[in-house]
């Protein structure tokens, strides 16, 4: 016969129920809490692609002149299509737009001449075979991209952002100077690229920095021959879509000539660090130092529940943060 009389019986079924209750009220109150820290990454998540969007047109220059062998303008075409293999192609990413130019100009692909991805590569494709003549009239046709492809008539998308890649194998001939109209598309905030390829350009390259856009360590690109194009190609895909890597094509031939590019800037003052360093580079770091200053700050934690807790928010709040400053820098863009 138990010793334990009722009432102590009954003391210690309240003492565990109290207890059973406490830890249960601390356990709803921890769930409450992750749940309302899941709801917030739901919606950033949700909100994520959005704000890694970015909607660009892109326009490739490229210089079909008479001291251009035809197998050599096949060569600039298999560069273009390689590079596009690699980019998110559609309306609420990149779109791209193909013109030639030599004594004349010639919209070659529109922005609104294909609705796909496999169409776009078709197209590129089919350029190749291009005759090449005519003299080097590089000014004409940047005035002639500013004017006519970049207009909402051939395509072109109202708030998109833009990015120009001039490819040239020569000083250009005849006026507007090339220089001036790359200015110009620079004060409508496209960002120009400028490619040169052969010997013509490798000794002299000053018509090649003034027409790219600052640094020229970024823009400005050179090969000493058409044939070793393919090496830019993972140079020039993230420059285009930042969260995009390209590899390097397995059967493509190193580059013997390292060409010794003088990058001091032709355009705005810039220090040495700056002319060194990516545009994406610097917005990386901005934001890596922002989210270790501000981690902490956003990081309400219920000293209740240990340094557990303290490390799930912490890595919480770094993950809003950067997804809240990609979204702002698109839309202030």
């Amino acid at each position: 016969m138990s010793l334990v009389s009722p009432v102590s019986r009954l003391y210690r079924h309240d003492i565990q129920f109290s207890y059973k209750f406490i830890i249960n009220s601390e356990d709803i109150q921890r769930r409450k809490i992750m749940t309302m820290h899941m709801i917030h990454v739901y919606a950033l998540v949700s909100i994520l692609p959005l704000a890694l969007c970015v909607i660009k047109d892109v326009v490739y220059i490229v210089d079909r002149s008479g001291s251009i062998q035809e197998r050599h303008f096949d060569e600039a075409v298999e560069f273009i299509y390689n590079v596009t293999e690699f980019l998110t192609i559609d309306e609420q990413n990149l779109k791209v737009s193909v013109m030639t130019f030599s004594s004349d100009n010639r919209l070659d692909i529109a922005f609104d001449s294909y609705t796909n991805k496999t169409e776009l590569l078709q197209k590129i494709n089919n350029l190749k075979g291009t005759i090449t003549n005519g003299n080097t009239q590089t000014g004409m046709a940047i005035n002639y991209t500013q004017s006519t492809i970049l207009t909402t008539g051939k395509g072109a998308r109202s708030g998109a952002e833009v990015a120009v890649i001039v490819m040239t194998d020569g000083q250009s001939s005849g006026y507007p100077k090339p220089e001036t109209e790359a200015d110009n598309l620079r004060a409508d905030d496209a960002d120009v690229f400028s490619l040169g390829i052969g010997s013509a350009l490798s000794a002299s390259n000053a018509e090649l920095k003034g027409i790219a856009s600052d640094p020229d360590s970024y823009y400005l690109l050179y090969v000493s021959s058409f044939v070793y194009l393919c090496n830019l190609v993972p140079d020039l895909v993230p420059k285009l879509e930042t969260n995009i890597a390209a590899t390097l094509l397995s059967d493509c031939p190193k580059d013997p000539v390292v060409a010794e590019m003088d990058y001091t800037s032709t355009h705005q003052e810039l220090s040495t660090a700056e002319a060194t360093r990516h545009p994406e580079q610097q917005t990386t770091d901005a934001v890596t130092e922002m989210v270790q200053n501000t981690s902490l700050v956003l990081a309400p934690v219920d000293p209740n529940f240990g340094s557990s807790a303290v490390i799930w928010d912490q890595s919480i709040a770094a993950f809003i943060t950067t997804t809240a400053l990609l979204f702002l820098k698109n839309i202030l863009n």
